[in-house]
């Protein structure tokens, strides 16, 4: 293995542990209520316009029925207790049945015509706890949704599930870059006849860079933008 290679490798080897030391010493983190959106359905069921086939849930007509699945848990270290309601609105439909598992007397749902109010008494740190619920919402309409809640040092925060294959991708990348990378150095080294000193600091700084790069556009956590 050629030393521009070994060096662009220790590169991204350092940056990524110095990353990742970053990231663990400031991993006390506010006090936060967590909405995973874990699942979205758009639409459930679909008939065409002049169906006589009609959809009831809890006695009740739909007309274009939506699912949307959260994961709702404290990303802190320290127990939230809200002392206010937490809601979650739909601009565009109406809440038909809300479902939480598992079901607890200190996580309890109020739906209304827009929007669904939620109570929690408490939440435990996940991390320690394995406090975590999955709220389920069926709607009338869009599954479009803003979920409000803050109160005394604490407040909530929604983000998507990230797919697996976002993650294979920002390796292929990383991969790619670091080929590119050491593929110009070597030309260079072999046209112009750096020397290997040069070549291997050269290969060393473009893997901080690329290792960079990848980490800090890495979608660890995705905000959802309304």
């Amino acid at each position: 293995m050629s030393d521009t290679v070994v060096g662009a490798l220790i590169g991204s080897g350092v940056t990524v542990a110095l990353e990742l030391s970053r990231l663990l010493l400031l991993r006390k983190k506010p006090r936060r209520i967590v909405f995973e959106e874990i699942n979205k359905d758009p639409e459930l069921v679909t008939f065409p316009s002049n169906s006589p086939i009609g959809v009831t849930i809890n006695n009740l007509p739909v007309t274009k029925p939506s699912k949307v699945t959260w994961k709702v848990h404290n990303e802190s270290s320290e127990p939230i207790k809200p002392d206010s309601f937490i809601q979650v609105r739909f601009p565009k439909a109406t809440p038909i049945y809300v479902s939480i598992v598992p079901q607890s007397a200190n996580f309890q749902a109020v739906k209304n015509q827009r929007d669904v109010l939620l109570k929690i008494e408490y939440l435990n740190p996940s991390k320690e706890h394995k406090d975590i619920y999955q709220l389920e919402v069926i709607c009338d309409g869009k599954p479009e949704y803003e979920i409000v809640g803050s109160g005394i040092g604490w407040s909530t925060r929604t983000t998507r599930k990230v797919p697996s294959f976002v993650y294979f991708s920002l390796g292929m990348l990383a991969v790619l870059l670091l080929g590119a990378v050491s593929t110009g150095i070597l030309l260079v080294k072999t046209t112009h006849g750096v020397n290997n000193w040069a070549a291997s600091i050269a290969a060393l700084t473009a893997g901080f860079v690329c290792a960079t790069i990848v980490l800090r556009h890495a979608p660890f956590e995705l905000k959802i933008k309304k």
